[in-house]
């Protein structure tokens, strides 16, 4: 007699468990691979947006400028603010970075510029504002047209070069000739320097941090030449110089680290909301 062909049943246990676990293999591989790839998207999402602030703040500090003249209102004011030991800067300058893109208003290309952090309590999270004032006026640090520039901020860090040291905080207004609304004569709210008044740095140090897709910081740094300043970049460049020395040599491998400190390591000032 002819045995009837087919499975038995032990067979067909195994073979649906052999499917079962190559489904379960190819189905965890897939996931790692969408998985990787929201993590590079969101990776590059927070690079992207860091460094095109880094630009645009890079070329709004580039035109930069400060008047001699005592009847000017032209300034360059930074504030160092912290918060839970970060730095959260405040900045407001006149620059020539304005661009007109009405040809029917009678703007030219000076602005007022200013950056400060904010705090948005419906996201629970900072971010760094820009503001621009076609019209530069009294009001100096008011004004204008704002919006978001840095979304999920961690710190914003802002270093001024005065040709012979790095400064924190800058002021270049001259208080001799300012008063409040009482006409009592204004102080300024921290030390200020001979370089500082009336006058740009020299260099700006810029430093902004995000968060990144695994919830660590990133930080992004530049440093940014103010093309219209009156202060000498002769010791800045002969500083690079010497850092250049330095890494060229193993004796100097303590000023080359001593260079490599990052500018969050030091918490500074108090924290000014930004409304």
């Amino acid at each position: 007699m002819r045995r009837s062909s087919g499975f038995t049943l032990l067979e067909v246990l195994v073979a649906t468990a052999v499917t079962a676990m190559i489904l379960s293999i190819v189905y965890s591989s897939f996931g790692r691979t969408i998985e990787s790839k929201e993590y590079v998207e969101l990776g590059n999402e927070a690079y992207h947006r860091a460094r095109w602030a880094l630009d645009k703040i890079g070329s709004d500090l580039a035109c930069a400028y400060v008047h001699r003249s005592n009847n000017s209102n032209s300034l360059f004011y930074a504030a160092s603010h912290d918060i839970s030991g970060m730095p959260m800067d405040e900045l407001h300058f006149t620059s020539f970075a304005h661009v007109s893109m009405n040809p029917l208003i009678a703007e030219s290309d000076q602005c007022e510029i200013g950056y400060k952090v904010a705090w948005i309590s419906e996201l629970e999270r900072f971010q760094l504002w820009r503001r621009e004032d076609p019209t530069v006026d009294a009001n100096n640090m008011q004004g204008g047209d704002e919006y978001m520039l840095v979304d999920d901020l961690v710190a914003f860090n802002v270093r001024f070069w005065d040709g012979f040291s790095w400064a924190d905080n800058w002021d270049s207004r001259p208080y001799d000739t300012l008063t409040g609304e009482d006409g009592a004569s204004e102080e300024t709210e921290f030390q200020q320097t001979d370089e500082m008044l009336k006058a740009s740095p020299a260099a700006v140090e810029v430093s902004v941090a995000v968060n990144g897709p695994d919830g660590r910081p990133i930080i992004f740094t530049s440093k940014v030449k103010v093309e219209m300043s009156t202060i000498s970049l002769k010791a800045l460049d002969e500083e690079d110089d010497d850092d250049d020395d330095a890494s060229s040599g193993g004796s100097s491998s303590d000023s080359k680290n001593s260079n490599k400190t990052s500018p969050f390591d030091s918490p500074t000032g108090g924290y000014v909301g930004a409304g």
